[in-house]
């Protein structure tokens, strides 16, 4: 199964996300046969009655050894009530019925009406998925996600994509500290992200030129600090004719800060 930012792929059915108006959890009753539910009542019994199994007869061969003793008429007086709760709680285990078995799905309101994808018994994995869908639906960053059912697994391939072919994609240069990396992934990412979507909103060549080059200097193997700070003045000089100026200029610092840390690696 596969979800990204525009369809939902199951087995050999697609389903775009404009034609997906809602999701909704359902439940049901599982179909199974006699032997899943005799399967399941003897795991039931198995668990619930084995200490009042053992329990009952210790209670009965201690009752039997000091039973007519005066010294221990007490003990018996409680032992017999004890051992006959032990009897009472294993005869209400075997005559109980087994639980229905639960199942649940996501059902997806479609333009031309409803479906669900697949049942499963485990309700929070159910939530996980539709999570995702919903994520997928409303978030305006890249989302990827393929789910492997069988084995209940969900593998993120998302990469935060600003637009068509700019995605910032910092690698972890060798012997660079934890704190510098997280660094470029966090604050230096998330500034250089949001100046690339200011200039993705021109329609200036150049400057949406000179962009992609700052991005795809970072994305290399071995960044050069000094390309990357002259690309990015290049872009300052470029975008004075725009309102977002002002924001290309207050997160220079952070650039360049980003910039340095590719300084020795």
């Amino acid at each position: 199964m596969e979800i990204t930012n525009k369809v939902i792929k199951f087995e050999n059915s697609t389903y775009p996300l404009n034609n997906i108006s809602s999701t909704s959890i359902k439940e049901r009753v599982a179909d199974v046969g006699r032997v899943e539910l005799h399967k399941e009542y003897m795991k039931r019994i198995k668990k619930s009655i084995l200490p009042h199994l053992i329990l009952f007869p210790i209670l009965i061969i201690i009752i039997i050894m000091f039973f007519g003793s005066k010294d221990y008429i007490w003990w018996n007086l409680l032992l017999v009530p004890a051992a006959i709760y032990h009897l009472g709680v294993m005869e209400d285990i075997l005559r109980k019925k087994v639980t229905p078995i639960k199942e649940f799905a996501i059902e997806m309101s479609l333009n031309s009406g409803s479906t669900h994808l697949f049942w499963s018994d485990d309700l929070k994995f159910i939530k996980k998925i539709n999570n995702l869908i919903i994520e997928a639906i409303t978030q305006e960053t890249s989302v990827n996600y393929n789910i492997n059912i069988e084995k209940q697994e969900i593998y993120d391939n998302s990469t935060t994509t600003v637009n068509n072919y700019l995605t910032v994609d910092i690698k972890n240069q060798q012997g660079m500290s934890k704190e510098d990396f997280q660094f470029l992934i966090g604050e230096f990412k998330n500034s250089l992200e949001s100046i690339i979507k200011e200039v993705e909103s021109t329609d200036d060549e150049k400057l949406k030129s000179t962009m992609k080059n700052v991005v795809e200097e970072v994305n290399s193997q071995k960044p050069d600090k000094n390309k990357i700070l002259k690309l990015y003045d290049k872009v300052k000089e470029l975008s004075g004719g725009y309102d977002f100026a002002e924001k290309v200029y207050a997160v220079s610092g952070v650039i360049a800060a980003g910039a340095l840390k590719f300084s020795g690696y």
